[in-house]
């Protein structure tokens, strides 16, 4: 009796352990857990959320459920994402990175919200008055949809500085201006003194000698 019992105890640890932790919410049976992975393949990455049916009947809680399993796998293909990004980055000199840098989040999040809208719903179970919703996406989408956003704002990037090298190679600013040398007819002393002496009013003309 004791044999068969370590033995059972063996197959129900070993079956656990091939589940996923994100696939085993607290209190989730093994045959639950079993169903859950058995509709989720190797090549998906898959996320669980779960919520207790109450008065308000089990079909507010699937839904729940389906929200929260969406937040999780949401979290899941973000990191994954920060982590093809990162490895794009390795490719990349310090001097460049800058231009990354402020960047990355923004397409982390951009490219995360566009899988999670190729999520599709694995499985919907109930098990001891708690629903439990399975998500899932393709390993496959999240490396393709990675390296597209890398690629295209890197095509960006290099449009954007093409273009202020054509703008800046057909400016003219900071280059020199050349001036004609006009010559410059400086008045002599005399004529200084004649022009002087013309501003002033003659004796006849000034109102106080009249």
């Amino acid at each position: 009796m004791k044999k068969f019992l370590v033995l059972f105890i063996a197959v129900i640890i070993a079956g656990c352990t091939n589940l996923p932790s994100t696939l085993t919410p607290v209190g989730i049976s093994v045959v639950s857990q079993e169903k859950i992975a058995a509709a989720v393949s190797k090549s998906e990455l898959y996320a669980v959320g779960s919520s207790k049916i109450d008065t308000a009947g089990s079909f507010v809680a699937e839904g729940k459920a389906r929200t929260q399993a969406r937040e999780n796998l949401k979290t899941k293909i973000s990191n994954e994402v920060a982590t093809i990004f990162n490895s794009y980055m390795l490719n990349v000199d310090a001097n460049t990175k800058k231009v990354y840098t402020a960047a990355l989040p923004d397409l982390r999040n951009y490219t995360t919200d566009t899988l999670l809208l190729k999520a599709t719903e694995k499985i919907a179970l109930v098990d001891d008055n708690r629903s439990y919703v399975a998500l899932a996406v393709k390993k496959e989408d999240i490396a393709k949809e990675s390296k597209f956003v890398f690629t295209e704002y890197t095509s960006s990037v290099i449009k954007r500085l093409e273009n202020i090298k054509t703008l800046v190679g057909n400016s003219n600013a900071g280059i020199p201006i050349e001036i004609d040398s006009v010559p410059v007819s400086v008045p002599s002393e005399t004529e200084n003194i004649v022009n002087t002496r013309s501003n002033f009013p003659s004796i006849d003309e000034d109102p106080l000698f009249n």
